[in-house]
């Protein structure tokens, strides 16, 4: 997949490498993924709509291929199946997306949508709420 992708990068075919960056994205969704379909889209002045329909994606599990406005074309690679399965919403990818695009409106509309966690989750919302909420209490001196 990296080879394939390679090559259309120095093809400059910037929709061919955003589709390779979106199955990518799907295969395995964070915030690293998303920052590099949001790259390759960009570059194919496609990305609003792509953004639209990956986080309808997170939020809700449906396909972006099955998006009217998915601009991208068919993949030359295919969809393996996803490493890690998480049910939607993909509340920590879009706290992280959010807090990417400095959104606090959807920070908290995602963070108050979690369910109360317990060990090594918690751990990592208390570490993610440490590192990017600095208006809460327990950060202030």
């Amino acid at each position: 997949m990296d080879t394939l992708r390679k090559i259309r990068e120095k093809e400059s075919n910037w929709p061919a490498v955003a589709a390779i960056r979106a199955v990518e994205f799907l295969r395995m969704p964070s915030l690293s993924a998303y920052d590099k379909l949001r790259h390759s889209s960009e570059q194919a002045e496609l990305w609003p709509a792509v953004r639209e329909a990956i986080l309808l994606y997170l939020e809700t599990g449906k396909s972006p291929y099955s998006h009217d406005s998915w601009p991208l074309p068919e993949a030359e690679v295919k969809l393996e199946s996803p490493s890690y399965q998480d049910k939607p919403p993909m509340v920590h990818t879009l706290i992280e997306i959010a807090m990417d695009e400095k959104r606090p409106d959807e920070i908290i509309k995602w963070y108050d949508l979690q369910t109360p966690r317990r060990g090594y989750a918690r751990q990592w919302d208390d570490h993610m709420e440490k590192q990017y909420c600095p208006w809460n209490r327990r950060n202030l001196p």
